[in-house]
């Protein structure tokens, strides 16, 4: 409780330092507000005194300017002073105020300074009473924990005694049963005793009778391995007797087979021969069929013999026409070609005669044109003339005076006046326009030269590409020529083949009539009764001999793969070996003895000894000592 009432001692006195520090801040900031607004009324009167003490000057200056007046210049200045002392009382007052400000100033900072050295010394004794009291509640919490666990320890105590108390009673009522449970016990256990003897006893004849019963199975084994012995031997005998059965069985079926062929082979005899006879019966019909057709074809043949020699005469006078006409046509080719040529020589010329007219038109007409220009020039020319006349007869005439040295009037000057600068001009535009007349004429005569020179390029090109027309045609001809050769070959080797296949076909018609010499030979023979020829009685009996032969092995095959059928395993493996017993008779005293097969684990079956037993030493087994 002490320290409970300290600490809100301590609380307080904090609450009330920092009421008081707030208070001295406000009175802080309050001065300091007042102090700058004295500052600021103090520079301001600075400013008026600076300002007022300009006007003054200015004032002394205009007054210096004015002209003066001794009465109001003393009252105006007495004014001023006036003025100027009670400025300087402003300022004088505002200075003290100043002064008082900064000393109140300095004092609430030396009041601050005490305040915080103060809040400090309570902000220590707050922090060391906060200490004690952490620690003072520290040591009520702890007491308080342990104050707890004691209860719980009394509690669990309590909880333990009745726990135990109850395990005491639980224990002694088991302590009761148990003794019940031994009672009934004791007395289980004498009748269990008793029952132990009674089984014991049982246990000795039961082991006395399976002694009896042991000794009656090995007379039962015994007996079960001599009838097993007799049922594999009466097995051995089965077996046997079943395969002799089904030899004899396959012997009957092969005897059967074989009389069924032996029939089958008698009806295909007897089909045979009347086949043969009707097959006789239509070659005769065909032989005579076959004469008359014969007879026909030779007539036929010697008609198609006649007709071919004519054929052949005619195909060679055609060759011969062929030939003539081939060459007929290659004279007339070479003229084609010659006139071709010449016609487009021709057909040049009249070109070039064509741009000659053209070209002699044009001249003509321009010079229609020029026609009358001409004249007038002809006219021009006649006076020229005359002029050049007179003037060369003057020329001489003048010559002959000048030469004359004895004329005083040999030297004078020439008469008459120098022509005007227009007359000149007139006559050297005429001689400009005859100048151009005659450029003009060179221009169409080079014009004329340039068109005669393109004229004379495209002739050439045109002979160029009849040049080429002549080669292709040229070529065409010797394609032509080729061919002709070859078509000639070929009917020279057609000719050639014709021949061949006359001689082949005489051949032929030899071998015919051989073979119609030797059919009339054989029928001959067949009406008298004996074969057609010596040699085809021994040919149909090989023939027979060799079909024979065929049946016989074809029979013997099909008689192997018979009997290789018995040897066949149900895997499709072949084998020779005896047959083993795939089942066995079950040791039950049962009354129908039912066979069962043996599985994947048959008994081993050693094979008998072969002859490479004589090689193998007997083996001397030793006595065994026990």
């Amino acid at each position: 409780r002490q320290s409970t009432e300290a600490v809100k001692s301590t609380v307080q006195m904090c609450r009330q330092v920092r009421e008081q520090h707030q208070k001295f801040q406000k009175q802080k900031e309050r001065l300091l507000r007042e102090l700058k607004r004295a500052e600021n009324q103090h520079r301001h009167a600075e400013d008026e005194l600076a300002s007022a003490k300009m006007t003054v000057e200015r004032l002394t200056l205009r007054y210096a300017a004015l002209p003066h007046d001794d009465t109001s210049f003393d009252t105006e200045q007495e004014n001023i002073k006036g003025e100027i002392d009670d400025i300087c009382k402003a300022s004088e007052k505002q200075d003290k105020q100043r002064i008082v400000n900064q000393s109140m100033l300095t004092n609430a900072q030396k009041d601050h300074e005490n305040i915080l050295m103060q809040q400090s010394d309570y902000r220590r004794d707050a922090v060391s009473l906060a200490h004690f009291a952490s620690v003072v509640s520290n040591e009520r919490e702890q007491k308080c924990r342990e104050k707890m666990k004691a209860k719980a320890r009394l509690e669990s105590a309590l909880e333990e005694k009745q726990r135990k108390t109850n395990e005491i009673y639980e224990h002694q009522k088991r302590i009761v049963d148990l003794e019940i449970q031994l009672k009934e016990f004791a007395t289980m256990y004498d009748v269990i005793k008793n029952e132990r003897n009674k089984c014991v006893n049982s246990i000795q004849v039961n082991h006395q009778k399976a002694n009896e019963m042991r000794e009656k199975i090995k007379l039962l084994e015994n007996e079960i391995e001599i009838l097993r012995t007799k049922l594999s031997t009466l097995e051995k005998d089965l077996q046997k007797k079943n395969l002799l059965v089904v030899a004899s069985v396959i012997e009957r079926d092969r005897e059967k087979h074989k009389v069924e062929k032996r029939r089958t082979y008698l009806r295909e005899l007897n089909i045979q021969e009347q086949q043969q006879s009707l097959e006789n019966r239509n070659y005769n019909n065909l032989i005579a069929f076959a004469e008359k057709e014969l007879a026909k074809l030779k007539k036929a043949y010697d008609a198609s013999v006649i007709d071919r020699n004519e054929r052949s005469v005619q195909l060679v006078e055609r060759y011969n026409e062929e030939v003539v006409f081939q060459e007929k046509v290659n004279v007339q080719d070479t003229k084609l070609k010659n006139a071709y040529i010449e016609s487009r020589s021709r057909d040049d010329e009249v070109r070039l005669l064509e741009l000659q007219i053209q070209e002699e038109r044009r001249e003509i007409a321009l010079s229609k044109k020029k026609l009358p220009v001409k004249r007038a020039l002809d006219k021009e020319l006649e006076l020229y003339r005359i002029c050049l006349e007179s003037c060369q007869e003057r020329l001489v005439e003048l010559e002959k005076a000048l030469e004359n040295p004895n004329d005083p009037a040999r030297v004078r000057f020439l008469d008459g006046e120098d022509e005007s600068p227009a007359a000149i001009m007139k006559k050297l535009e005429q001689l400009e326009q005859r100048l151009s007349t005659k450029e003009e004429q060179s221009l169409e005569k080079d014009l004329i030269l340039e068109q005669v020179s393109r004229l004379i390029e495209r002739l050439s090109t045109r002979a160029d590409a009849g040049k080429d027309d002549t080669l292709s045609l040229a070529k065409k001809v010797n394609d032509l020529q080729n061919k002709i050769k070859d078509i000639t070959r070929k009917m020279m080797a057609t000719l050639s083949e014709l021949a061949i296949h006359q001689a082949d076909s005489l051949k032929l018609q030899q071998e015919k009539n051989m073979k119609d010499v030797e059919l009339r030979q054989y029928y001959a023979r067949m009406e008298q009764g004996d074969p057609p020829s010596e040699n085809i009685e021994s040919e149909w009996q090989r023939s027979n001999e060799l079909e024979e032969r065929r049946k016989t092995e074809r029979r013997t095959r099909e008689d192997k793969e018979r009997e290789m059928e018995h040897f066949i395993l149900p895997g499709g493996i072949v084998t020779h070996a005896q047959p083993r017993p795939q089942r066995y008779a079950p040791d039950n005293d049962a009354d129908i003895q039912i066979a069962k097969p043996y599985g994947s684990h048959a008994p081993f079956k050693p094979s008998e000894p072969g002859a490479n037993m004589r090689h193998i030493r007997k083996p001397n087994p030793k006595p065994i000592e026990i």
